[in-house]
This record gives C-alpha cells, structure tokens and sequence, in this order.
C-alpha cells in the first residue's frame, strides 16, 4: 500500500523546516495491507509554523485549539497536528490540558495501543519505539506503557482493545486483558453515545466481540440487559446455548446492522420470561414480547434512528411466530412494511441455525411454508392505495371518524385474501354490508 499523492505532498513540504510523519492507525492499516481512510499527519511544528509554511492551500482551524491544522488538497482534507504531550486526565477520557513538544517519540507515548502508535516518514521509514510491529506479527494488542495507566486516562479504550482485537482477529496481550479486567467499572465515566458508537462498531465487525464484552466483565457497566442473558441458561433439548451466546451465534448469520441488533437482542426478555415445568425443562412464554418491551429503551441507549429502531422492535416482536394462516399473515403483510419481511425471514432462519438439531428440518419447512405465503400476499395489493375504493368512498356512504380506517383495514385483509375482490362496485358493495347502524 502506498500513501497518498497529497500526504506525500505535505509530509515533503514539511520535512524543509521540521519533521512530519503519518500516524497512528494509517501506518497500522499499511503495514497490514489495507487500505487506508484516513491518514493522520504529526509534524514537529508548531501550528502556526505549519499554517505559515502551507499559507499557499486553503485552512480549516476547527482544531487548532487541539493543535490541529486543517490543510484542503484537491479537494481533500488533511489534518496536521503537532507533537504533544497529554496532562493529567480527571475524567477518565480527556487530558485536562496538552503541551506541544518537538519529541516524536513523546508523541507516540500518549497513545492508545503499540499497533497504533507507529509512524512512517516520507519516504516509507517506519518510527517504532514500542514495539507495534512485532505485536502486529505477533497478533496482539497491548498497551503503551502501564495498560491499567492507559485505562484509567481514559477509560473508553478498554472498549476500543476488544474492538481493534476483535476486528483484527488478534489477542490481548496478558497484562493489557488483566487491566481491562481489574478496571472494567471504569467504563461507568464514558458517556453512553461513546459507549454505543464502539459497541456498535464491535458487533458490526463481529458480534463474537459481544461475548469477548462479557467474558472480560465489560458488558454489565455497558449493558447490562445483555449481559444478564449470558447468565441464562437453556435447559431444553431445542437449544445448545445460554440465551446470550445462542443470540450472539444468530448474529453471526448476516450482515447489516439491523439484522445484528435484532438477532442480539430477540432474545432479551428469556430471562424474566424464564420458568420452569416440574420435569426442569425450562419454558419462556410470551418472551417475545417481553423482549421488544425491553429492547425499546435499549435501543434509545444504542441512539440508531428511529426508523431502525422501529424495524428491529418489529423484528423482536414477531420472530417467534409460527402461524400459517393467511388471514393473520395478511393483517401483518398489511401493517408491517416491506422492508420488514427478508429480515425476518433471514431471522427466522438464523434462530433456527442457532438452536440445537432437534426438530430443525420441520422448524425450516415452517418457515419456507409462511414465505410462500407472505411472498403471495405482498405480489398483491396490500395498502390502503392499492384498493379500489378510498376514505372518501366510505365517507360518502356515511362512515365517519375512526371508522373509516377500521373498515378500509378489514377491507385490505378481505382483498389480500383474494385479490379478484378488489373491484369498486364489488367493494362498495361489502363496505355497505358492513357499515355500522347510526
């Protein structure tokens, strides 16, 4: 992989009165051969003398209270910011104050990680003061310096190791896994839009990382209502897993981020719904409900927008469903959109591969049975726009109110059903039959 023409552009210009490197997770993606998205640049001037020295390019300076200089090549931001040196940190995320220093590897320091605290020069030279190369070879990912030092300044990066890990496919490092260990309740002072963005990410690059959360005692300062379901065991022969990692192992069949969060979380009510019957088999009626009634304020904590938040609440609600009549179905067709339907099908089926073998060839012929129907019914018309009558049809016929919509409803199911039925004279002509008594 090779720079960029622009960062090799700046990084030469700014050799002819100091140094500048890029930094950081840039150098970490080169020397694994990925691409590279963002390539942050360090330099040992100060922000003015970048400023001064690149007064030829147009400048950004939202950071440069940070020490950051925003230079636009082609059309393109780069950011270059000078050395420094963090202060004490009181809130367990940013240092109280920053020094500018003329020291690279006082720079480095600072950082999170030995994977993330190299830089690499103009031309290709790779600045390594702590070891990220080997740990890269080696597969790890260790701290600079005291991991439970680096914890403790800030506390967001005992999640950011299981991220990198977990994105990776690498190891932590002993001594960085016992830190995060012994200060998991640090995690409590990170704000949760933080705590939910690296979640997020976590689970988008593997939901394994999710258990590798709860394992290290991270998950309860995090969310708690997940991490209750990886102490729920499920004593039933239908089920290999306790519910969090039977949850985690649906997650794993698709991609998206709505389908992961509702695969994560369509079990979350099992363990309130949690009984037993006198054989100790255990039973968990009704917890699809239960679930969708707790993942509701979950998903607010997750901050995913509200149309999202609606689709995986739908998700949960009815992933357990087993019906195969075609009125039923019609009446969700009906009131759950499109887009609702290949998830819960890729759903249903993921549940089912993470249960035990018992019975799963007739739980997917269920499943191939209820798509058939569904595919039939949504080939149809199945909203209100699609009939052949309207609001004002009935209102003409002397439906009023809220019972205009409950008879265009009945109606839609009744046409779902047959679709030959939806024709106005033949409409009209039910909604008559139907219409309430004034």
């Amino acid at each position: 992989m090779e720079m960029s023409k622009g960062a090799q552009f700046i990084l030469d210009r700014l050799w002819t009165q100091g140094e500048g490197y890029l930094v950081g997770g840039c150098v970490r993606d080169f020397l694994l051969g990925q691409p590279c998205h963002d390539e942050d640049i360090c330099s040992s001037l100060l922000p003015g003398e970048i400023q001064s020295l690149f007064a030829d390019l147009p400048q950004t300076d939202q950071g440069l209270k940070h020490g950051t200089v925003g230079l636009i090549l082609e059309g393109r931001l780069y950011e270059v910011t000078t050395y420094r040196e963090d202060g004490a940190y009181s809130d367990h995320r940013r240092p109280d104050q920053v020094t500018f220093t003329r020291s690279l590897k006082e720079d480095l320091a600072r950082r999170d990680f030995t994977i993330n605290a190299m830089a690499m020069g103009p031309d290709g030279e790779i600045i390594d003061p702590f070891g990220g190369q080997a740990d890269l070879k080696a597969g790890l990912v260790r701290a600079v310096g005291d991991p439970w030092k680096r914890f403790e300044e800030d506390s967001l990066r005992l999640l950011r190791a299981v991220r990198f890990a977990n994105r990776l496919g690498f190891l932590l490092d002993p001594q960085t896994e016992q830190a995060i260990r012994d200060q998991a309740g640090l995690l409590s002072a990170i704000s949760a839009e933080r705590i939910a963005e690296e979640f997020l990410k976590i689970l988008d690059d593997d939901p394994e990382g999710v258990t590798w959360l709860h394992d290290l005692g991270l998950l309860p300062y995090a969310y708690p209502e997940i991490d209750l379901c990886f102490n729920c065991p499920q004593e039933t022969p239908y089920h290999l897993y306790d519910v969090g990692r039977h949850s985690v192992q649906a997650a794993k069949a698709g991609e998206g981020r709505v389908f992961r969060v509702a695969a994560l979380l369509h079990d979350l009510g099992k363990p309130a719904a949690k009984t037993y019957d006198t054989s100790g088999r255990a039973h968990f009626y009704d917890h699809a409900k239960i679930s969708a009634d707790l993942a509701a304020p979950l998903l607010r904590k997750l901050f995913l927008p509200r149309e999202d938040r609606q689709l995986i609440l739908a998700l949960i609600r009815w992933h357990d469903m087993i019906s195969k009549r075609p009125a039923k179905l019609a009446r969700l067709v009906r009131d759950l959109p499109d887009s609702f339907w290949p998830l819960f099908f890729q759903l249903k089926r993921a549940d089912i591969g993470a249960q035990s073998d018992l019975d799963r060839e007739a739980k997917l012929r269920l499943v191939e049975d209820q798509e058939v129907i569904i595919n039939r019914l949504l080939a149809g018309p199945h909203r209100l726009q699609d009939l052949a009558v309207t609001g004002q049809d009935l209102q003409d016929l002397g439906y009023q109110g809220p019972a205009i919509g409950e008879a265009l409803a009945e109606i839609l199911c009744f046409v779902m059903e047959k679709p030959s039925r939806n024709q106005r004279d033949y409409l009209l002509e039910r909604a008559e039959r139907l219409r309430p008594i004034s």
